[in-house]
């Protein structure tokens, strides 16, 4: 109960930037992977769908690392052993 708050927003945090860049994704810009695929002569739907997996991964893997990391430091400073 102590570090709820704290917990919140270090999930909160990291994934800012990404959410802004996901939110304009296609619209205002166009990613690399987008870009090189349609300019190659792919389909944009085709090409639209790998670039949005891209993304999801990128914050899969941000979510995995703030889980491990927030329950790391739960595990230092909270639940030491008491020796």
């Amino acid at each position: 109960m102590a570090i709820h708050q704290f917990l919140q927003d270090a999930f909160k945090t990291p994934f800012n930037p990404s959410i802004n860049r996901v939110t304009i994704l296609g619209i205002v810009s166009i990613p690399g992977l987008l870009a090189g695929m349609i300019i190659g002569g792919e389909n944009p739907i085709v090409a639209a769908v790998y670039q949005v997996i891209i993304f999801l991964m990128i914050q899969s893997a941000g979510l995995i690392a703030v889980i491990i990391v927030t329950y790391l430091l739960i595990n230092k400073f909270f639940l030491r052993s008491i020796k």
